[in-house]
Order: structure tokens, then sequence, then C-alpha cells
């Protein structure tokens, strides 16, 4: 008798032919037994999965798989997605994302609407989440690891029980990718020192949120290589994940999940792809126009709530976006207001994505609709605060940039004026008001020195791990609008070029690149007049320079 090699499950177990009848062989219905069918049966060997809920374990059992467990239907999904769906996938943002599955749309009293499960075509796949079902959590981290939390962030939440860690979770490349963030990546997202307490806020977060945690990996993917495939696939799994946990949170509204959003932004912008609409959505999301007062009470108010609600409050800002799609909301305003109410008044210190005094982004928040002479009176009264010598060079690299860029404001809405009135000249006010502030050409030369001497400061070895080199994009890019000055000037120019070669050799994501493309296209025009936004939005980007 010939083995039969393409009959049913029975025939091939018993080496029996098999004529190959469907959906049941005759030669089972002679038999009188139940033919099992063409399907190649799985079934669990020696070994270890390496991927899936039993990851890392030898044994199908649940009770086992500790933290792996948690992520199995979202590694399910990534497994079986296929290359095309996440290219697709990949190059929508996440907004689009969330509107394609018809999740977390708000409804008229605030609420998540939506809530249904997606449909989504074969190979796309994404992870489901239900109402009962608790979110998932991420291994702990090992004990001692990362700085010890500061003062200000002792009034958070105690983060929930770590998950138990699997022993297949060092093979993970969502945790590798996650832990080479904590210490690579996320020092490209803030400007302060890489020692701090943000990596145990992340990690707290990363336990609370699994998109957040995904996002995050699905960061450190993209810096290293780009939009390879295999990066676009964490992308296209973050957004996935994303949608997913606001689809099984429903009214939760944790606000690690706001987190991840940001992040998802932040995502957008390194890829120089608008995101501000998406800050609006999160926004609406929270209700963070009327309810802010709610998620952020006087007193016992939640760290990790208000600094998710301060980073995208410096994100909404005007002066942080070129290119801007939505308008600002004015939540940095809005939380300030809301301080004032508070036992203790107004935060001070420094905002740790900015690298900014919460004092002086008090004056950035208005520098669009308070008039140029008000803007600069108080930009030259700001008294500054105590912090170390590179970080009083930064905030003076600030100032004078902000001095700059109100000017820049005031000749726009001149030429504005101009074209309204038919192309009649609008009178001139003057450079500026000599008892409030000095000429343009003398701003341009204190912003040109500032920057020299910070560029330099920041490579010595004893400031390696200071990350204020980030704050220096914004004057970077108001400097190189002042075209006639440079061209006056060769030697600002050289000092501004060689920041601007020291970003390109450090960061390889798109949004500097288009920052360099402008400038290059601003120099060509060479007058002082170059509308870089309007040069964003016609190249359909917006970049983020905070």
């Amino acid at each position: 008798m010939v083995r039969s090699r393409g009959g049913c499950s029975n025939c091939k177990r018993r080496k029996r032919k098999c004529d190959e009848t469907r959906p049941d062989c005759q030669a089972c219905q002679r038999r009188g037994i139940q033919c099992e069918g063409y399907n190649t049966p799985l079934k669990w060997t020696n070994g270890i999965a390496s991927r899936g809920r039993f990851a890392g374990a030898a044994i199908p059992d649940l009770s086992l798989c500790g933290g792996s467990s948690s992520s199995a239907v979202e590694d399910t999904a990534a497994a079986s997605s296929t290359s095309s769906t996440r290219a697709r996938t990949a190059t929508e943002s996440p907004s689009q994302v969330v509107v394609r599955s018809k999740s977390a749309s708000v409804s008229s009293s605030g609420g998540i609407e939506g809530a249904s499960q997606h449909s989504s075509s074969p190979g796309s796949s994404a992870p489901v989440s239900g109402p009962a079902r608790a979110p998932a959590q991420v291994p702990t981290p090992v004990p001692g690891e990362g700085p010890a939390p500061t003062p200000e962030s002792a009034g958070a939440a105690a983060p929930p029980a770590a998950a138990p860690v699997s022993p297949g979770a060092s093979n993970d490349p969502n945790r590798q990718l996650f832990e080479k963030f904590l210490f690579a990546g996320l020092h490209r997202l803030y400007t302060t020192e890489s020692h701090s307490w943000i990596q145990s806020h992340f990690r707290t977060m990363a336990k609370r949120s699994r998109a957040f945690f995904v996002v995050s990996a699905a960061i450190q993917a993209y810096l290293d290589d780009g939009f390879s495939v295999a990066a676009m696939e964490h992308v296209d799994h973050a957004l996935q994940t994303f949608r997913a946990e606001l689809e099984g949170r429903h009214d939760l509204r944790d606000i690690s999940t706001m987190a991840a959003g940001i992040l998802l932004c932040t995502l957008c912008l390194l890829q120089a792809r608008p995101f501000t609409m998406y800050l609006q959505l999160i926004s609406g999301l929270y209700q963070l126009e009327t309810r802010l007062s709610v998620l952020l009470p006087p007193a016992g108010h939640d760290f990790a709530t208000r600094h998710s609600i301060e980073v995208l409050a410096v994100m909404d800002m005007r002066t942080s976006v070129i290119g801007r799609v939505a308008p600002s909301m004015g939540v940095w305003r809005r939380l300030r207001r809301l301080q004032d109410t508070w036992a203790e008044g107004k935060l001070p210190g420094v905002e740790v994505v900015s690298g900014l005094p919460r004092s002086f982004l008090d004056i950035l928040a208005d520098i669009a609709d308070d008039s140029r002479e008000e803007i600069e009176a108080r930009l030259w009264a700001w008294p500054g605060e105590i912090g170390i010598h590179s970080q009083c060079v930064l905030w003076d690299c600030w100032r004078y940039t902000a001095v700059l860029e109100a000017r820049r404001l005031e000749r726009q809405k001149k030429m504005a004026a101009a074209r309204a009135l038919g192309g009649k000249e609008v009178e001139a006010a003057g450079d500026a008001s000599p008892e409030l502030s000095p000429p343009t050409e003398v701003v341009m030369c204190r912003l040109t020195a500032s920057i020299y001497a910070l560029h330099r400061a920041v490579r010595l070895p004893a400031n390696q791990h200071l990350l204020l080199h980030n704050g220096l994009l914004y004057p970077l890019v108001v400097a190189g609008l002042e075209v006639p000055l440079l061209m006056a000037h060769p030697e600002w120019k050289e000092i501004l070029d060689d920041l601007r070669q020291s970003f390109l050799s450090k960061d390889s994501f798109h949004a500097m690149r288009m920052i360099d493309e402008m400038l290059t296209e601003a120099w060509e025009d060479g007058t002082d007049v170059f509308d870089i936004d309007k040069a964003a939005r016609s190249r359909g980007i917006e970049v983020a320079v905070f």
C-alpha cells in the first residue's frame, strides 16, 4: 500500500491510500469512521514557543506564562499582518486608524463612543480589547534600576503591580527596543539631562499602558532604521495597539493612554507629518477645555496627569510648530490660569521637555496674540531663574530668539495688511524703541554668541550628561531666517551652519532634513520676510522646533 501524502489525516496516519474525496474521503466512510479532513493539524511538541501568548514557555499553560500572556493578542496580530497591510497602515496617521476602525469618537457629552469591534481585511488583524479586560502590563524593571524619583514626582499615584517576567521576555523585540529607547531615543525628546526621573516615569507609564510601551519601542525602531520595512512594522503594531486600547478602556480614560497618544504625535513629528489635529482629538477626548480642573484638582492631583497635560500644552504652543495645520488651543494658558487657583499658585521651575522655565513659557504662549512691544517688554524684563550655567545660556538663546520671532511676526502682519490694501505700503513702526530693546542686528549678534558658547559647552566631557543641545533647534530656525544680516556677517552664518550640521549628523529623522531644506530655500530667497510656515504647508508637513 502506498502511503498517502495528500490525503486526509486518518489515511496519512494509517499509511493508507486516500481517494481525497471532499468533504469526507470514501475510505473513511466505508470504514464507518469520522474523516478528520485535509487541514494540517497543529500540535504542541517539545521545545520553547518563540511568539504568541506562550512565548518562552515549555508547555501551553497560561498560568505559567506570566507577563508574556498579556501581549498575546498583540503579538499574534503583529505576526499575522502582511507586509503590504503593514506598510499601508504605517503610512496612516493615528486618527485615521482610529476612524477606520470606528473607535474612540467623542460624543456630545464627551464620552468615548464606537467601542464595537472593528472589522478589518484579512492580514490586518489588530489586538482586540473588551471592557472587562484589564490593561496589559509589561515586565517589572530590575530593582534599583533607574534614578530615584524627584520630590516633584512624590505625589504620583502608585503604579499597579507588575506582572512576572516570562522566561522569553529578554528575547521580545519590543522589550529590547523599549530598554534601548529609555537610554537612547528618549534623550532626543527632552532638554534637561540624561539622568533624571524621566526614565522611571516612562517605566511606570509602560506598566499602566501596553500602548505606551509599544509606541515607545516603535519610536526607537524608527530612530534606528527610518522608513525601513522592519521599522514600519513596529509603527503599524503601535497604531493597532493604541487603537485597541482606546476601544477597550471606554470611559476609564487612564492618563497613560493620553501619554501614549502624545507619544504617537511625537512619532508623527519626527517624520515631519502633521500632528496638531491629533492633539486636538486628544484634548477633546479628555475634555481639557471643560474638565481641566477635574483632572487637576487644587489638592492631591496626580503628577503623571499634570506632566502629560503640560507636555501636550507645550506641543500646542504657537511657537512650537512650523506649518501648523490646526490652530493652537491655548492649553498652556488655561493650565496656568488653573494653577492660579491653587493654594501654592503657579508652579515654578523648569518644564522638562522644552528645558525652559515655566515663567518663560508664559511669555511664549502669548507671542502670537500680544503686540510686539508688549512681548519684548516682558522678555527683557523677565528675571530668569536659578540654573546651571549652560541652562542659563540656553535661556538667553531663547530670549533673543523670541525677540526676533516677535519682530518677524510683526513683519508678516504688515505684509498681510499691505496685500489687503492692494499693495500699498503700511507705515513701519521702526525696529524697536531704544528703551525697550536694541536693534535687530545687536539682538542677532547676542544670539549667535550665545549659540556659539552653548554649542561648545555641551561638547565638554563634564557636560556629556546634558541634553541642552536639543533646545537649540528653535534658535537655529529663527536666526536662519534673518538672511540679510547673515549675508552681512558671514561669521554668524558659519556658527549657524556648524550647529545645523551637528543636528543633521546626529538626527537622521525626516523632520531635520525638512528644516535643512526650508532654511536653504530661505537663504536662496535672500529676504527677511520668507514665510517658512507657508513653505512647510506647501510640502504638507508640520515641523516641531521645541
